[in-house]
């Protein structure tokens, strides 16, 4: 009996060198996630690009990591890197949730979130909250995968669950709310912007914010440890504090 248990335990001890080991030696990391321009998107010639991926592959360079990308559904990105499947995704909130199986980095840029209509609609909706347009029996597409915020996530998501239309790329919400297939769009205001431009559609969006967050990468608690964290954010912050011109 003495004897099994010194094998359980040298055995357990064995499997924990082992992922200590594969932490600490493992030198490229998956990223995965959605086309999601400027911060992440493919090129023309099928490489991954954005302002979130170049600084991530920068800050992981100087670590001597190299980065590889997988393109993923909006609502299957949460599940591959609970998984373990992939190690890391650009452009996360912080949620108390998603920290029980992830690590985050230090913050790197803010985001604005709010909503965007068509301009038909400018004289009917202007001045008036997404909470006032809902109460209405407007239709939001989004995200449904993504962090608003506290008062979102309490309010919205409860009160107007009916209304919320889970579209899987900022393209195709945009390309609904343009054909009047849904009536507001939530997303990142730079995100609205930047592809609205490149579908060539006029839009209006609101001046009444629905959240300002800060956005961290955040790492899967099955690929890296605490300490390779300390060591991302240590080479992050000088990026943060002092941009480097070349990302």
């Amino acid at each position: 009996m003495k004897r099994f248990i010194s094998l359980i335990i040298f055995l357990t001890a064995m499997a924990y060198q082992s992922s200590v080991w594969c932490a600490e030696h493992k030198k490229s990391l998956i990223t995965g996630g959605t086309a999601w321009p400027p911060y992440l998107y493919i090129t023309d010639n099928n490489q991954p690009a954005g302002e979130d991926y170049q600084l991530l592959k920068s800050v992981l360079g100087k670590l001597d990591y190299a980065l590889e990308s997988q393109i993923l559904p909006e609502r299957r990105v949460t599940q591959q890197l609970g998984l373990g499947q992939i190690d890391v995704v650009t452009g996360a909130a912080f949620t108390p949730a998603r920290a029980l199986k992830n690590y985050f980095s230090v913050p790197y840029r803010k985001e604005t979130i709010s909503f965007a209509f068509h301009p038909s609609h400018l004289d009917e909706y202007a001045g008036k909250s997404l909470e006032t347009l809902l109460r209405e029996g407007k239709t939001l597409a989004l995200n449904t995968g993504g962090w608003y915020g506290d008062w979102f996530n309490n309010t919205v998501t409860e009160q107007y669950s009916a209304q919320l239309i889970h579209l899987d790329s900022v393209n195709r919400r945009l390309q609904f709310l343009d054909r009047g297939r849904v009536d507001l769009v939530l997303d990142d205001i730079r995100v609205i912007s930047f592809n609205a431009e490149l579908l060539h559609l006029e839009l209006e969006i609101s001046d009444n914010p629905v959240n300002v967050q800060d956005v961290h990468f955040m790492f899967s608690k099955q690929s890296v440890d605490p300490g390779f964290i300390d060591k991302f954010n240590h080479v992050l912050s000088g990026y943060v504090k002092d941009p480097d011109p070349a990302i």
